[in-house]
């Protein structure tokens, strides 16, 4: 296909009926048509100055499209029969996913439930009663720590003890983090500036936020809560299956 397509060179028209009709119809010339020219005009004689091998060209041309419009259909006609096959292995693989889905889901939720409400609870009493803030801050928190930039080992004792600046933040700010959260522009500007006050966000030159080790050290009990609450959830899954 790019070989034909680097024959035609800039020609590409729209696949439709209208386009094969148009090369039936180019592929039909009568002798007349044959012995002027595609042109309109006598071979040789070109009103435009054109050689006269320029007849032979756009012919060439179309046979060359006609080509390619039939391997486009036939490639078309794969790709559509490989979609097929890969939604058809899908929906089955989603069948035998239900199929196969934990007779203890009912357990497994209500448990990951009461988990994550107590968490929830003590991210709100972190952040004095407002989860917005808290939220603002998880973000900035995400990006100034970001998963592809953690080391693959780090323990605990690690993340307590170290600094975030052993780690490359990922740049975020204001807008963004509205455009994230669908928290209101100015709400997000109020909140930023409550966590710099407390020292636990900083602005640099370029308006990017990021989290501070003031920030980990004063919501080391929240650490220890988001582990707790992990450790049940993991717990739950052990105990009562994968979802």
């Amino acid at each position: 296909m790019p070989v034909v397509a680097g024959l035609i060179g800039g020609f590409a028209p729209a696949r439709g009926h209208g386009d094969k009709e148009a090369l039936a119809r180019a592929a039909c010339l009568d002798k007349n048509d044959a012995t002027r020219g595609i042109s309109g005009q006598p071979v040789g004689e070109h009103a435009t100055g054109r050689p006269a091998a320029y007849d032979y060209e756009v012919g060439l041309h179309l046979i060359l499209l006609s080509a390619w419009t039939l391997a486009s259909d036939v490639t078309n006609h794969a790709l559509d029969s490989a979609h097929f096959g890969r939604h058809h292995s899908r929906q089955k693989g989603d069948a035998m996913e239900d199929e196969s889905h934990n007779g203890n889901f009912g357990k497994l939720h209500a448990v990951h439930t009461a988990a994550l409400a107590r968490h929830l609870i003590a991210c709100r009493r972190a952040c004095d009663g407002d989860l917005d803030l808290f939220l603002v801050l998880t973000i900035i928190g995400e990006r100034t720590f970001t998963p592809r930039n953690v080391p693959d080992e780090m323990s605990f004792a690690d993340f307590r003890d170290g600094t975030v600046k052993s780690v490359t933040p990922a740049a975020i700010n204001l807008q963004s983090i509205s455009d994230y959260s669908g928290i209101p522009r100015e709400t997000v500007r109020r909140k930023i500036e409550a966590l710099i006050a407390k020292g636990w966000v900083e602005r640099n030159d370029r308006r990017h936020v990021t989290a501070t080790d003031a920030a980990n050290s004063s919501l080391l009990q929240l650490t220890e809560s988001a582990v707790r609450y992990l450790r049940e959830t993991q717990a739950a899954m052990q105990a009562y299956g994968p979802v």
